[in-house]
């Protein structure tokens, strides 16, 4: 089989694909990219098991059919050093010999037999099926990425959450310290089974979509979840479990409400933070009509270390203890100017919400305080 197509446009391909790979695979087949060709067309495919990834490609001059499986390791590394050229293939089906070649060079490489690489299953047929809009997808992974556990042993965790299960469409994350919740209201999906999709998976759906304007396709059933976006399609196993009841330990209403400009909240806060000790990381927050002030000490180097912001508050002077690395990961992915910041009391949650909301959606974070003594 033989074909021709533009390198960087195959190289974009590729490394979207790659980032499935991984780094130490228990089938060795799994180490390559499994090239099929037919009809004029270049089907990709790169998989762990867990997650398969798949694109397609149009080609030109297209003479033959057939499958080969090509090193991943060597044909990203030679077309990051191509750059910008047309680049023909020439495939020997018995013996799987590749020649590759572009204008001014010439290069070769032994493939082996795809026969053996693993093909994905199609998802059953009463699997649930909806469009989302991917600019709206993606604003909410950005708030909602953070906040992923990371337990081995609480694996339910270690992905986010697509609720269906109610009048609205809620994603959410917690690493049982932060919880993330993002909630596009309005938007009703049928039959759709709410799901828990691995990190891996949403992290590569998320690059994939953040420069999309077309809806792309979610597709689940009871075991495994299907993204297509129309250049890739993407099958992962779900998260089997049951995941926490978020909405339970969120507080419903806030007496103390303050809002803060998050970059300052977020500047001051890098600064008080070196001061904290390094094990608990605890800075405390005084609140009081008009002013926050920030505060970490380190008992173990006697160093303390303070700030005061202006904020907007009208009421009686509260404090509260909480993480910094924690309160600066949430500066960071709460995407607005001005943020909320919701108190009940020293041993309850607090929560952080954009002061103006994206139309149709409500961005809310939830963090565990922590004791001050």
């Amino acid at each position: 089989m033989k074909f021709s197509i533009a390198s960087n446009q195959l190289h974009e391909r590729l490394q979207v694909l790659s980032q499935v790979i991984v780094s130490k695979n228990n089938i060795s087949m799994l180490d390559n990219f499994l090239f099929e060709f037919y009809e004029g067309k270049l089907k990709i495919t790169a998989s762990n098991m867990d997650l398969t990834a798949v694109t397609e490609l149009q080609t030109a001059d297209p003479q033959g059919e057939g499958t080969v499986a090509v090193s991943s390791k060597y044909l990203l590394d030679l077309f990051s050093a191509l750059g910008d050229v047309p680049v023909t293939f020439d495939v020997n089906e018995s013996n799987y010999q590749i020649k590759l070649s572009t204008g001014a060079g010439q290069y070769s490489f032994i493939g082996v037999s795809g026969a053996e690489y693993p093909r994905y299953k199609d998802l059953e047929e009463d699997a649930g099926s909806t469009s989302l809009d991917s600019a709206k997808i993606s604003a909410g992974l950005d708030s909602l990425m953070f906040a992923v556990g990371q337990d081995e042993f609480r694996q339910i965790l270690q992905g986010v959450y697509f609720d269906f299960s109610g009048e609205n469409f809620v994603m959410a994350s917690t690493n049982t310290q932060v919880l993330s919740r993002y909630t596009f209201f309005g938007m009703s999906h049928g039959q759709m089974p709410s799901c828990v999709v691995p990190t891996k998976t949403v992290a590569l759906l998320r690059k994939i979509i953040a420069k999309k304007e077309e809806p792309f396709t979610m597709t689940a059933d009871s075991k495994n979840v299907r993204f297509d976006t129309g250049e890739y399609l993407l099958i992962s196993n779900r998260l089997q479990g049951a995941y926490p009841n978020y909405n339970s330990v969120i507080p419903q209403d806030s007496p103390y409400k303050i809002i803060v400009d998050r970059a300052d909240m977020l500047s001051a806060l890098k600064r008080v933070a070196v001061c904290t000790n390094s094990a608990t990381s605890l800075v405390k927050l005084n609140i009081s009509s008009g002013k926050l002030r920030i505060s970490g000490q380190d008992y173990d180097f006697s160093t303390a270390g303070e700030e005061t912001i202006p904020c907007q508050y009208e009421g009686d002077d509260i404090e509260q203890g909480f993480k910094a690395t924690n309160l600066m990961q949430i500066m960071q992915n709460l995407q607005a100017k001005d943020i909320i910041i919701g108190l009940t009391d020293p041993v309850k949650p607090g929560t952080f919400t954009p002061l103006e909301q994206t139309e149709g959606t409500e961005s809310l974070v939830m963090l565990v305080p922590m004791m001050l003594s």
